[in-house]
């Protein structure tokens, strides 16, 4: 089996992975208990906040500690780099929205920048899900395909149940969360297509999606307690969201 096919198979299961943990937002019926009550918008911004340090920022420098001060400060770079484009990329959008009739255009700008955010972070583990397949220790390989894909199940969950926190119905936000998945089957082909170069470009690409995911956290953050980040930092949700997400993280890229 050639490295491409390998590449996309990894993707692949990487992306479905995502999607069938999305699936139970799906059930929630207007007027019934919901069992996911406690994934509030506190919770998803501990989330989006651990895994912009654990996920994403954490492995892009560790990736590059043993090699030399120009390797740090590209991934330093990367990581601006993100912040600048998830920035101007609100900044479009806010000007797309800017209409009269557009009285929800808060909820569509935070959405977007919310939908954007993940799937650059699930980009680059789509380019790990597919080079994994193509290491000459497959079993090594194999092991971190399952550990990415173990991890993406409650992840997929947390996307769709975060969407849903930003206002999106329950249907909008399983869309929502196949799409960032679809990240990773885009990804999968690359890192099969590429495999020799993908592993040299991910701590960049990670770090970059990092930067993307931080800025989006931290100006949701700030807009949420206007300008007194302490009343979600003090809550337990906020906690639980960071400290599930840290864990997952650490176990797929460890």
């Amino acid at each position: 089996m050639n490295s491409l096919l390998l590449g996309t198979l990894g993707g692949l299961i990487s992306c479905l992975s995502t999607c069938t943990g999305a699936l139970p937002s799906l059930f929630q019926k207007q007027g019934t208990k919901n069992p996911w009550k406690f994934v509030s918008l506190d919770f998803t911004l501990g989330m989006m906040l651990s895994a912009s340090a654990f996920s994403l920022i954490l492995p892009a420098y560790t990736s590059v500690s043993w090699a030399t001060l120009s390797n740090v400060i590209g991934v330093s770079l990367a990581l601006v780099g993100g912040v600048v484009f998830i920035q101007q990329l609100g900044g479009r959008i806010a000007r797309m929205q800017m209409s009269p009739e557009a009285s929800d255009s808060q909820v569509v700008v935070r959405s977007w920048l919310f939908v954007t955010a993940m799937m650059i972070h699930n980009f680059p583990e789509g380019l790990a899900s597919g080079a994994s397949l193509n290491v000459e220790n497959i079993s090594a390989g194999m092991t971190i395909l399952g550990a990415i894909s173990l991890q993406n199940i409650p992840e997929g969950l947390m996307t769709a149940l975060a969407f849903q926190s930003l206002g999106m119905s329950s249907r909008k936000a399983f869309l929502g969360a196949v799409l960032t998945g679809m990240m990773e089957f885009f990804g999968g082909f690359v890192g099969g297509l590429v495999t020799s170069f993908t592993m040299q470009a991910l701590p960049y690409m990670l770090a970059f999606a990092g930067g993307a995911m931080l800025y989006v956290s931290a100006k949701e953050l700030w807009a949420q307690t206007e300008g007194h980040p302490e009343r979600v930092l003090m809550k337990k949700t906020f906690a639980l969201g960071f400290l599930l997400m840290a864990s997952m993280s650490l176990v797929s890229f460890r």
